[in-house]
């Protein structure tokens, strides 16, 4: 009888998270409406803590044998999810002016040159050092060069969390260096083809440097541990 019950609320818990799955993607979709990052990631963060706490509770019922593919499976989910999310702020978010999915089908060279000149920095720490500079000048807001800074920092760090979770070749430091440069690389020059965000070096920098920071954080020895203790993972 306990088993059925925790079945029925784990599968409660799944629904709840669909339901908030569909939100995001309507909302998205809509071009009427310009959603704040923050009202979206709410929204992902209540579909993902359903969807985590229904796989805990849905393990409960199953033998230990089965928790890892549970588990793993859970994590594949939200590890495409986070790419989807991803991918829709860098190329087609309209907040920050992405208009990736319109610009591709009306390319032309003069918009190409355009955008050559106006957003694409080869120098590295140029761009960098001109939001250092202006937070501390005031040329630049300083929620604006924090947001670019920090934001870029920490914008594929999820990564360094489940790549080496998910696939036993990404424990490794060199691989999964070598994996995120030419993962960013992609999206830089994906950018560059649809003539949306910019095509910088310096993101380049801090997107790859972000994401090995936080591998090796995520690789202190007591870290670790509370992430195989939460995922259910060996990490």
């Amino acid at each position: 009888m306990k088993k059925n019950v925790a079945r029925v609320l784990s599968a409660v818990m799944y629904v709840v998270g669909a339901v908030f799955t569909v939100l995001y993607i309507l909302l998205s979709l809509n071009n009427d409406l310009i959603i704040h990052p923050v009202v979206r990631l709410l929204i992902l963060a209540v579909m993902c803590i359903s969807v985590y706490a229904g796989s805990i509770v849905i393990c409960k019922t199953f033998e230990q044998a089965r928790h890892e593919k549970i588990m793993k499976s859970t994590f594949m989910f939200f590890f495409v999810l986070y790419i989807v999310v991803l991918l829709t702020f860098t190329m087609f978010d309209s907040f920050y002016g992405r208009h990736g999915y319109n610009r591709f089908f009306v390319w032309d060279s003069e918009m190409f040159y355009r955008y050559i000149n106006e957003s694409l920095n080869l120098i590295p720490f140029k761009t960098i050092f001109i939001f250092i500079k202006g937070f501390f000048d005031g040329s630049i807001r300083k929620d604006v060069a924090a947001v670019n800074l920090l934001g870029n920092l920490i914008a594929f760090s999820p990564f360094a969390f489940f790549m080496p979770l998910l696939f036993n070749k990404m424990k490794s430091l060199k691989r999964f260096t070598i994996t995120m440069l030419i993962i960013v690389a992609a999206v830089e020059c994906t950018q560059l083809i649809m003539l949306t965000g910019s095509f910088d070096v310096d993101d380049l920098i801090l997107n790859v440097g972000g994401a090995v920071i936080f591998y090796k954080l995520f690789h202190i020895q007591s870290v670790k541990k509370v992430i195989s203790a939460v995922t259910k993972l060996e990490f």
